[in-house]
């Protein structure tokens, strides 16, 4: 005989069964979502880095247009496949200010529980709730402060640079004015070269064929008196 099962017809509801699998399936799968997304992201302030560099390659090949090259067309293609799968992550990755109202109201069902019936251990268990998401408030704020330092670094290495290079452009200048400067007196010393040795030439020709008066202007030159 062929043994096979049978489901019980009788006490089978199958509204309560779908809808009991329906939940479970649904609190596993948001429970894995929880899990994969802080393991990917230790921050909410992280998740949104990562959307904004994919939001930014993907309007980098949209400003392409036509003239789009492949490597921008893949690298919009790998940024968008990590939209898909990251968008989710911010409906269980809180941020600061969501964690901040959560918080406040643990903190306020807390309260409630020691005033109206002095559950101590419901009230510890609210408590260690806080705990956990205070510890997440404080990686946010390290992420967020850490993150603003680096832009300040970033900022100061920008404006040394720019006065490096400002200073040696001046110091170019600089070289450049002080080389042509010298240019220029070499140049005035050859023309006076040029004028002594012009006058050496006259002064020759002229004892030449006058040696008496040249040579009589030539004293007088020395005390500061010109014949020419």
């Amino acid at each position: 005989m062929n043994e096979y099962y049978q489901p019980d017809f009788e006490n089978y509801n199958p509204q309560s069964a779908s809808s009991d699998d329906s939940d479970d399936s649904g609190r596993r799968s948001h429970a894995n979502l929880i899990a994969g997304s802080y393991q990917k992201f230790s921050t909410r302030e992280a998740l949104e880095n990562t959307i904004r560099d994919c939001q930014a390659e993907i309007q980098a090949a949209v400003n392409c247009g036509f003239d789009i090259d492949e490597e921008t067309h893949a690298r919009a293609e790998r940024a968008s496949e990590e939209m898909r799968k990251i968008l989710p992550m911010r409906l269980v990755i809180h941020s600061v200010e969501d964690l901040s109202k959560i918080v406040e109201g643990l903190q306020m069902q807390k309260e409630s529980v020691l005033r109206s019936s002095l559950d101590l251990n419901k009230a510890q268990e609210i408590q260690d709730k806080i705990d956990q998401l205070q510890d997440q408030i404080k990686k946010e704020e390290d992420f967020i402060l850490a993150k603003r330092l680096g832009e300040i670094e970033r900022e100061k290495e920008k404006v040394i640079v720019g006065i490096l290079k400002q200073s040696k452009k001046q110091y170019d200048e600089d070289r450049l004015a002080e080389s042509e400067k010298q240019s220029v007196t070499c140049v005035d010393i050859d023309v006076r070269n040029d004028d002594d040795s012009s006058t050496e030439v006259s002064f020759l020709s002229s004892f030449e064929h006058h040696p008496e008066t040249t040579l009589a202007c030539g004293f007088t030159n020395v005390f500061g008196k010109s014949c020419w």
